[in-house]
């Protein structure tokens, strides 16, 4: 198996496990504070999951059925295929990564304060409910203004150093160091 189909593979297990933990969030929230229909909260949900992991079941399918030249184009720079699939599946385990932390939190707190929720069950979802919701559309707006900014912001500085005593068959040689990659 190819390093980068492993790599996507590895990414995608832990990335839908968080997904999944972010959509079950989601779908209960919505059915407790909206009058939607539950079903088509769940059709809903499931339906962006899998447009999100589409890409690496898409590349693993074509690996192991042995479809060569659909692997290459998932892995290769189009930018259709960018779009419908690579930057869903970042998109949506960034989203994951970056809203499931206070989910988690929340969660925590409704542990330590079992008694007072077993007590005000009904007030407690409907909070909680606003609570996942807001967390939802707030991480929406902070991961898409992220992932914008960190692709438009890249800066490039390039540096000449001058070695003395250099071997001839280095003359010309280039380096390139790629530094400092994370966000701020």
């Amino acid at each position: 198996m190819p390093w980068t189909v492993r790599t996507i593979l590895i990414i995608s297990v832990i990335g839908v496990l968080l997904e999944l933990y972010v959509a079950l969030k989601i779908i209960n929230a919505l059915a407790s504070v909206t009058s939607w229909p539950r079903k088509l909260i769940r059709v809903s949900a499931l339906a962006v999951l899998l447009w999100f992991i589409l890409y690496p079941l898409a590349l693993v399918t074509s690996y192991y059925l042995e479809i060569g030249s659909v692997s290459r184009a998932l892995q290769s720079a189009d930018m259709l295929t960018d779009k419908l699939l690579i930057y869903p599946f970042w998109t949506g385990i960034i989203f994951s990564a970056q809203v499931s932390q206070p989910l988690i939190l929340m969660d925590a707190a409704r542990l330590i304060l079992f008694p007072v929720y077993r007590r005000n069950k009904q007030r407690w979802r409907r909070i909680q409910g606003t609570a996942v919701i807001i967390i939802v559309c707030f991480g929406f707006l902070y991961v898409i203004a992220r992932i914008y900014s960190d692709t438009f912001t890249v800066r490039v500085r390039q540096t000449e150093t001058r070695i003395g005593n250099l071997p001839d068959s280095l003359d010309g040689f280039r380096i390139v160091q790629i530094a400092d990659v994370q966000m701020v």
